[in-house]
């Protein structure tokens, strides 16, 4: 079964991340909406949660089925993750040529962390090292942890109610401590088991609600889908704090229960073949965008040391963090660079889907 209008929202929700990321002076970079976006990425949780029930939560009923799936999902992530891990690593490689001095964005690219992340073990207590590398690769190591749990939970459970008892023990337990973790994180934002365990087991769970109450007719549905899409946007505008924080949970699990049955007005509209395209490349353009971001910086730091001036300005966000970003002067000029590494980022996407 394939929910065409939630590989929509997959591909918007990937775009929506390179665009969070792109560090250009663009026509989208200081809208509040895209400013306040670290919250996406528990859509994304609640999403994988989602689609791993419906596949293969049934599947998992003896030890066979339950190494069959966790092969299956490690083999889906970790070669594309080895494989963009070989073009960070031709970084170094020019680095002797145009050397190292000064403030170097790229310089996350430590060779005592690259064990770590080539085996997708940088959100386990490595501290800062998940910004070494491929950024974007810390929620493939926290989803793995993800998938083993939810094996596990699977085939222990004798039944549905005991199943049911554990996911929601998971949620508790993961949340409390994420909620810890956003306590302590001076800019709000933490990559950690803990976050990916708290939306992926909310995602899980609500497999069930969908299965049990279905939308039965379509002017409920495209109510709901209305509904869903206004809770959603406008959660974007604010920043929650403490248990407030699950508001975001509760926007994305809405949003994903309404859209899974695909039949409101909205719906028809996300599979459009264009969006579709963006959801089936989503899981490239998320890992790929790393890349190029970290590429694109080492040249904006070799055009600084040509012309002699800097090429990032400072900002610091709505969430508190320090960032630089380029600003050329020129709104055209800014959004030109802007839509050319769109299109890197895109059409890298569809080299490696193919």
């Amino acid at each position: 079964m394939r929910l065409q209008s939630m590989e929509g929202w997959r591909g918007l929700a990937a775009l929506f991340v390179v665009i969070y990321h792109v560090d250009i002076a663009h026509i989208f970079f200081h809208q509040p909406w895209l400013r306040n976006g670290v919250p996406i990425l528990e859509l994304f949780f609640v999403i994988s949660g989602f689609v791993l029930a419906l596949g293969f939560r049934d599947r998992i009923r003896d030890e066979r089925g339950f190494w069959s799936f966790i092969v299956r999902r490690f083999g889906r992530i970790w070669p594309l993750h080895l494989a963009m891990l070989g073009l960070l690593l031709l970084l170094p490689l020019m680095r002797m040529f145009v050397g190292n001095g000064g403030e170097v964005w790229s310089s996350n690219l430590e060779a005592g962390t690259l064990p770590i992340h080539a085996l997708l073990l940088q959100t386990w207590g490595q501290g800062e090292s998940w910004t070494d590398w491929n950024f974007p690769a810390w929620t493939l190591s926290a989803e793995i942890v993800a998938y083993v749990v939810m094996a596990v939970i699977v085939l222990i459970s004798p039944n549905a109610k005991m199943r049911w008892l554990l996911s929601i023990a998971t949620i508790i337990a993961a949340g409390t401590v994420f909620q810890i973790e956003l306590a302590e994180s001076p800019i709000f934002n933490v990559p950690t088991i803990a976050r990916c365990l708290t939306g992926f087991f909310v995602g899980f769970l609500l497999f069930d609600v969908w299965q049990r109450y279905p939308i039965k007719t379509a002017r409920t549905a495209a109510i709901l889908e209305i509904t869903a899409v206004v809770f959603a946007i406008s959660v974007l505008f604010f920043r929650f704090y403490g248990p407030a924080y699950f508001t975001y949970h509760a926007a994305a699990a809405f949003l994903v229960y309404v859209f899974a049955f695909d039949r409101g007005p909205i719906s028809k509209a996300l599979t459009n073949k264009p969006l579709l395209w963006l959801g089936s490349r989503s899981f490239s353009i998320y890992i790929f965008h790393g890349v190029v971001l970290v590429w694109a910086r080492q040249i904006g730091y070799f055009i600084e040391r040509v012309r002699g001036e800097p090429l990032w300005s400072p900002v610091t966000t709505v969430w508190g963090e320090n960032e630089k970003y380029i600003d050329l002067g020129n709104a055209w000029l800014n959004n030109g660079l802007f839509l050319a590494f769109m299109i890197v980022v895109l059409a890298g996407a569809e080299i490696m889907f193919r």
